[in-house]
């Protein structure tokens, strides 16, 4: 599956960056698919592509990609097995300099996530505001 939407995006990839630090957190319905504290990051003309992962020293657990934009039915047909989301906030240089995003609505049968990307440089930050501003 990560290696079919990494296939996808070979000829808008702007930027990866990989092993970035980062927390996630749940409100809602508890859903270990948006758990993790590593993420993968592809940056694309358009949108950010999450390949969030919880690391310990025996293994690497994968959750769901996230791919984070504005153009929801451009991304649905080619990368359908993904949370697809337009983010309902994000702040590039929250506390402490992390870039934090949240979507979704806490619920019984639904989930608020919260996702810190930490340690980005301004250069990575203002890639990530063109691509989510993008029209």
């Amino acid at each position: 599956m990560y290696n079919d939407i990494i296939a996808n995006t070979k000829g808008d990839l702007v930027l990866n960056l990989n092993q970035i630090n980062c927390e996630s957190s749940t409100l809602g319905l508890k859903n270990r698919d948006y758990i993790f504290n590593k993420a993968d990051v592809y940056i694309l003309p358009d949108a950010l592509i999450l390949f969030g992962y919880w690391q310990n020293i025996f293994f690497k657990q994968l959750s769901v990609p996230i791919i984070l934009t504005n153009h929801l039915e451009k991304y649905l047909f080619n990368y359908g097995v993904s949370k697809i989301v337009n983010p309902d906030k994000m702040n590039l240089n929250s506390f402490n300099g992390d870039v934090y995003f949240s979507f979704g609505e806490a619920g019984f049968f639904s989930t608020s996530v919260d996702i810190r990307l930490k340690g980005l440089s301004a250069g990575d930050k203002e890639l990530i505001n063109k691509a989510l501003k993008a029209n």
